[in-house]
């Protein structure tokens, strides 16, 4: 399958990130945070739509990079 590059725009019920396919329809991406633009590949139908393995994240949502950010910016506070 080719992967697709998609916005994810919510949280699913399941947890899941859900972005709208070109063609209509919903894709369902496990990993993804509403606002991220991804990189997945299609891996079946799910309910009435598509179920997508996340290949990569080519814009994180600020969620992500603040993760990111937080231990650093902690500096030895923290630690421990």
């Amino acid at each position: 399958m080719i992967a697709i590059d998609l916005v994810i725009d919510r949280l699913g019920t399941g947890g899941d990130g859900v972005a709208r396919l070109p063609e209509g329809g919903s894709c369902y991406v496990a990993q993804a945070l509403p606002g991220e633009l991804v990189r997945a590949t299609p891996a079946g139908r799910r309910g009435e739509g598509q179920a997508a393995v996340l290949e990569a994240v080519l814009r994180p949502a600020f969620r992500r990079r603040l993760r990111r950010l937080r231990p650093a910016a902690l500096g030895d506070a923290g630690a421990g």
